[in-house]
């Protein structure tokens, strides 16, 4: 096949993002950036019509932090989330869009090919909304996003290549159980995967896409601003304007006491000078409680799988953040298995969405050098229902029907009632997660089925079908029982860009990344 048609993967990280191709041996590389690093930061800086991605927009953290957006990918889906430049404000979708743009058409100009068709990880934890906020921002960078992959499962199959598991034919020499515990910068996932020669299947994900090294980061800042007050007088909070480089340093220190059993600190803040040291054993005790939210998942994790530590063969270990040593100690203390750190922890997400990306090549586009196939089965991360009313009692009460961890796709039906005579339409109101009073609930969306005959009684029947796509995008259907009559049942997602609004903003990102070299 051409290599102008070959898809990159896309690692788009919460710190950091990196790209991925596959040569022609089917070797997974990282693709340098302009800059010729590894890794991009996953920061931007907005100055008026200006944007910068990257180093440049970390640099200016220290000078105008107020202009740069940074930690983006923890507010995927949030419709409440926008970033203001002091010109406009920018939803999430939009602020990922510009770091796509920036990785691929650095790609693009390494690889000297065009670069449009690519894979995107996601943690597996992501939901709904957070996954099509995703495939959002491909659209509004202007790629193609031929799938969304959780980062665990793309970290597993990079394991394979980088272990030497592979046999000649680029299959698994051996089946296993691998658990991949996976702690980003801003993300922190565990997937219990079963791996048969090219096939890898999930069989439980848990994880907090709210947790990973930037909290450690921020306890060791709340820590140094404890200092500057014990010992200078200084009161600082998230507020104040040094604080965000006092979040680096605390960054700095983490990643020392990572090969370091002490490191100094020396801090200047105006005429505020502090000085002492932090051990590794401080900031373990700091950070503890972090390490026990992972603890805690995991545990669930294996309950929810009905899984022991005895069923699983290896325990591999991805994401920056996995180099603290006390995610190793803790990880050997709990599980006795083998602690598998043989895949770069900021480059086998990566990697392994370029070789998946390559294997998913259309049967009309491949040649014989090109990758074997590899069959994904994911699991869904949450449980997916519907939100209604109890009809004894009114008040809200949730309805689970397609389970946590069930196999993609799935489909799943579930039957409701009508609630009055002659309804002329139901209202269903689709939510991931939450309790039974669907507390805690994210909403997903809302069906309706329209056009009901003319006097149909209450309590009339109506089937209601779920259906959970391979990449996790939802459809639905309705049927009205009484009558035969299939009704058409149209979501209206809540958890993303509408239409007109995904044609405004990628008009607005055609026009902005001009100043990027990139339009």
């Amino acid at each position: 096949m051409a290599a102008s048609v070959t898809p990159v993967g896309i690692d788009l990280g919460t710190t950091r993002t990196v790209v991925a191709t596959v040569d022609s041996r089917n070797v997974p590389q990282t693709v340098r950036n302009a800059d010729g690093d590894a890794t991009t930061p996953s920061a931007i800086l907005i100055e008026g019509r200006n944007v910068t991605v990257g180093k440049e927009a970390i640099k200016a953290v220290a000078t105008d932090p107020e202009l740069v957006a940074r930690f983006v990918k923890r507010e995927m889906g949030n419709r409440q989330y926008s970033f203001n430049s002091g010109v406009k404000k920018y939803p999430a979708e939009m602020l990922q869009s510009f770091i796509l743009r920036r990785v691929a058409s650095d790609a693009a100009a390494a690889l000297a090919r065009p670069v449009r068709d690519v894979v995107i990880t996601v943690p597996a934890f992501f939901n709904e909304p957070k996954r099509q906020a995703t495939i959002d921002a491909g659209m509004l960078a202007d790629l193609n996003v031929l799938a969304i992959v959780n980062e665990p499962t793309a970290a597993a199959i990079a394991y394979g290549h980088s272990a030497g598991q592979l046999d000649h034919t680029g299959g698994f020499k051996t089946a296993q159980k691998v658990l991949v515990y996976d702690l980003g910068g801003g993300t922190f996932d565990v997937s219990l995967l079963s791996i048969r020669r090219r096939e890898f299947e999930t069989l439980a994900i848990d994880g907090n896409a709210r947790l990973g090294g930037l909290d450690w980061d921020l306890c060791v800042a709340e820590w140094l601003a404890e200092q500057f007050q014990s010992v200078c007088g200084l009161r600082m909070d998230a507020t104040h304007p040094a604080y965000p480089e006092l979040l680096t340093e605390a960054e700095e220190l983490k990643h020392a006491l990572s090969v370091r059993p002490k490191v100094p600190v020396r801090i200047k803040v105006d005429s505020n000078v502090l000085k002492t040291e932090l051990t590794r054993e401080q900031f373990d005790d700091l950070t503890a409680h972090l390490l026990d939210r992972t603890r805690f998942t995991i545990r669930k994790l294996l309950e929810d799988a009905k899984q022991k530590w005895s069923d699983i063969d290896r325990v591999l270990l991805v994401g920056g953040s996995t180099r603290m040593p006390q995610v190793v100690r803790m990880l050997r203390e709990l599980s006795g298995a083998q602690i598998d750190q043989t895949v770069s922890p900021d480059e086998a997400v990566a990697h392994g969405a370029a070789i998946y990306a390559r294997s998913q090549i259309p049967e009309s586009r491949r040649s014989p050098a090109d990758a074997p196939e590899l069959s994904v089965t994911d699991v869904t991360a949450h449980p997916l229902g519907v939100l209604g009313k109890d009809l004894q009692t009114g008040r809200p009460r949730g309805k689970v029907i397609i389970e946590k961890n069930t196999p993609l796709p799935a489909e799943r039906s579930a039957r409701f009632p009508t609630v009055q005579d002659g309804q002329a339409n139901v209202v269903i109101r689709v939510i991931e997660g939450g309790d039974i009073r669907g507390l805690h609930a994210t909403p997903i969306g809302i069906f309706r089925v329209e056009d009901l005959p003319p006097g149909l009684p209450a309590g009339s029947p109506i089937d209601v079908t779920l259906k959970y796509t391979d990449d996790g995008i939802i459809e639905a259907f309705a049927r009205v029982l009484k009558t035969g009559q299939s009704a058409r049942i149209r979501i209206e997602r809540q958890g993303g860009l509408s239409d007109q609004e995904k044609v405004n903003w990628k008009s607005e990102a055609d026009d902005l990344l001009q100043s990027l070299g990139l339009g």
